[in-house]
């Protein structure tokens, strides 16, 4: 493509040139295809031949190639979901529609049309189409598509469990989600990452949904990592649950009750009054079981949870100093990091506490360093 004898810095200053320009260019053909659209929604309801032309516009919009554009009302990408979602629609025009529909809900700008979303999202056949989504294997950016607009849904789907209520539908959506985010997820903390792990927690924290997450799912509970900084209303429901821990516990206390137990030290401050009160028992148990000497328990096969838990606060401490350091004093990103590091040293401050005072009150005889 380019001439022979170029140098290395030429082409790479041509390589960016014409990425610019591919990007440009895409940018245009959203915008643009967008406008068509919108002007085509507003006469589709007078004549039922004009969705072929709806649903072309619509993927020259938000295809993966596109950029996606500016969505200042929803009102109409619903119309043309809901158009789409019936079985026999689905049938005849594969799954492209709910795709499409779904990428622009995710990077729409339109917070008025959000409430919106409401009724519409906890409709039976939107939540058939969500799961249906989750499910296409064969369709690995719907997938990813699906599982990144459910944060988009969260008060509408999680905040309660009337979305679920239908029988098997809490199942079918558990198992359609851990399915897509199994064949999806990078564990390299892009967006679909977040995503699921926003998803995840909103599961946990619903009675309605957590009896059917899969037993190798719990390890996914890890995933709190990705979500520290932003702390989504998921991660705040589950910071207020007294019912929770104790929950986890029962399902999975070798897998999903530690890392639970590290997400509960790190967000230590905003602990509702119960969730701390259990978290600080459970920290005290932990401690003791893994000081007394037990003939199943040497010191090879330990478990060291709470050791862990402490160099996690170390690991985040020594990233935010990194962070604090190479940044100048007036930047906006400051007081933030100051705030999460000062509670991130009183909280490890409490957790060694609690280490100390129960290793202090077991008998010597009973340790098994001694």
């Amino acid at each position: 493509m380019f001439e022979r004898g170029m140098s290395a810095d030429n082409i790479a200053t041509a390589n960016e040139v014409l990425s610019l320009v591919v990007m440009v260019r895409n940018e245009r053909i959203g915008e643009k295809s967008f406008a068509l659209f919108r002007k085509i929604m507003g006469i589709v309801k007078n004549d039922n031949r004009l969705w072929e032309s709806a649903r072309f516009s619509m993927k020259g919009a938000f295809s993966p190639i596109a950029q996606a554009p500016r969505v200042d009302d929803l009102k109409t990408i619903l119309e043309f979901l809901h158009h789409y979602t019936s079985s026999q629609r689905r049938s005849a025009f594969g799954d492209e529609p709910i795709y499409h529909s779904f990428r622009a809900i995710t990077d729409s700008s339109d917070d008025r049309s959000h409430p919106r979303l409401a009724g519409y999202f906890t409709s039976p056949l939107i939540i058939d189409t969500i799961i249906h989504a989750l499910s296409n294997k064969g369709y690995k950016d719907l997938q990813g598509m699906a599982i990144v607009v459910l944060p988009e849904l969260d008060s509408h789907l999680f905040a309660s469990d009337k979305a679920f209520q239908a029988p098997g539908k809490a199942q079918a959506f558990v198992d359609a989600w851990w399915g897509a985010v199994e064949s999806c997820r990078t564990d390299k903390l892009q967006r679909v990452d977040r995503a699921a792990a926003q998803v995840f927690f909103a599961i946990v924290n619903s009675p309605c949904l957590r009896e059917h997450i899969p037993p190798e799912a719990w390890g996914f509970t890890d995933s709190f990592h990705y979500l520290l900084e932003t702390n989504p209303p998921s991660l705040q429901r589950c910071t207020q649950n007294p019912d929770l821990l104790t929950f986890v516990k029962r399902v999975s206390p070798k897998v999903g009750l530690p890392s639970l137990m590290a997400m509960f030290w790190m967000e230590h401050h905003s602990l509702s009054k119960d969730v701390l009160d259990q978290m600080e028992k459970e920290t005290r148990e932990t401690v003791c079981r893994e000081c007394e000497v037990s003939e199943a328990v040497t010191m090879l096969n330990r478990t060291r949870y709470c050791e862990s838990w402490i160099s996690i606060f170390n690991v985040y401490l020594e990233t935010w100093e990194e962070e604090l350091g190479g940044l100048d004093p007036s930047d906006r990103a400051v007081p933030g990091l100051r705030v999460r590091q000062e509670s991130a040293i009183r909280a490890r401050k409490r957790l060694i506490e609690i280490q100390d005072e129960v290793e202090r009150d077991i008998p010597p005889a009973s340790r098994w360093w001694q």
